[in-house]
């Protein structure tokens, strides 16, 4: 295929597959690699993927596959490469298909959306049958299994603790910590011990009840995008400096002549610059309706209430986000900020709420004039 060659270069090769491949396998061999990788898996491999297949070609992006389905299937089994099967595969595909067929860029990023979201409620649902029908429950106790044979696990036990995160009845307080056998330091008390892996299962049942949905639509939508903008911008660039190379060793034009620019075959989709995204009049009442609901839904008694608060809550918070973050990399440019800041700046505030109260100061005020003026009604 011209657009995804099976090798652009040798070197190109080899630097996206390690790039790919080193990171998951060299955390599956960690102590911790039951939870970075599944991370990595969902968060970063599928836009690593699509970034590599548009500027190294298919060849590293099949390596950087495979390294994932082997780190996954060495820490969880079959079970665990099927589910990064079933997540990554059909995220390539659609991007892979958006590419070929010159989908529009709007059009793109809703299809990749979709095809996150579907990937990653088809392998919630297959992870809750196979966890019996309560997912939350059954990753609680592996949690506590996981911890309660660690090593140091009395050691974050007692570290949660101390922090507030988890709880210990009054009554065993004081008697938490005795010596131990050597007589050389402290150690948790069997009962101390029971009681704080309880309360852990109970917090971490809770934090997933409420955190696995807003992961699911919060990366269904930044991952839709990020798998689509990163290979379009970093292809071109990739393209473009290639195609300069090659003029480079042409014959130079004659003195007084202008150098034609060289022509770059990369497509762009027509992806408008990142500094005018903006969500559309009408979308951006339904996602300001939708963050004030979700916001008092998502404390809801009723379980079903409070699943439909989280969602919507997540699925709007997203949205502003991503505006909010184009708005800071607007005022950066306005002000002439080097472009290396105006991508650094923005990401480093995704982590804090700052993004999100921009970008619902931007849909309200509208300072960058994207959307018309309402018309008065006539009379």
């Amino acid at each position: 295929m011209k657009d995804f060659p099976l090798i652009r270069s040798p070197r190109a090769v080899l630097i996206g597959s390690a790039a790919v491949a080193a990171p998951v396998l060299l955390f599956a061999f960690t102590m911790m690699g039951w939870m970075y990788v599944p991370m990595m898996v969902i968060f970063l491999v599928p836009a690593a993927l699509c970034l590599v297949a548009a500027v190294c070609g298919s060849l590293a992006t099949l390596a950087g596959e495979a390294a994932a389905l082997a780190a996954m299937g060495w820490l969880f089994g079959a079970r665990g490469a099927m589910l990064t099967a079933l997540y990554t595969a059909p995220i390539l595909m659609a991007f892979a298909w958006i590419v070929i067929r010159r989908v529009d860029f709007k059009k793109g990023c809703f299809a990749l959306i979709g095809v996150h979201l579907a990937a990653l409620v088809l392998c919630f649902m297959l992870l809750r049958g196979w966890a019996g029908g309560d997912i939350y429950g059954a990753a609680a106790e592996a949690a506590s299994r996981a911890l309660d044979q660690w090593d140091l696990g009395d050691l974050l036990l007692y570290e949660l603790y101390m922090f507030g995160l988890i709880d210990l009845p009054q009554t065993l307080q004081e008697t938490a910590l005795v010596p131990t056998l050597d007589g050389l330091g402290m150690a948790l008390s069997d009962a101390a011990r029971s009681d704080l892996l309880l309360s852990l299962t109970v917090r971490v049942r809770s934090v997933l009840f409420s955190l696995v949905p807003s992961v699911i639509v919060s990366q269904s939508i930044l991952g839709g995008v990020c798998c689509l903008v990163m290979p379009l911008r970093f292809g071109f660039i990739a393209q473009e400096r290639r195609a300069f190379k090659a003029a480079a060793s042409t014959p130079q034009p004659a003195e007084g002549e202008t150098p034609p620019h060289p022509p770059v075959d990369f497509p762009t989709l027509n992806m408008p610059p990142f500094h005018t995204w903006h969500l559309p009049r009408g979308m951006g009442l339904q996602a300001g309706l939708a963050l004030i609901a979700g916001y008092f839904l998502q404390n809801n008694a009723n379980p079903a209430l409070c699943i439909a608060g989280i969602i919507l809550y997540a699925a709007a918070r997203t949205l502003f986000t991503v505006q909010g973050a184009s708005f800071i990399n607007f005022l950066q440019k306005q002000r002439n900020r080097r472009r290396v800041w105006r991508v650094i700046v923005p990401a480093a505030l995704m982590l804090t709420p700052v993004p999100i109260f921009a970008g619902v100061f931007d849909q309200i005020v509208n300072i960058r004039g994207l959307r018309a003026p309402r018309q008065p009604k006539e009379e």
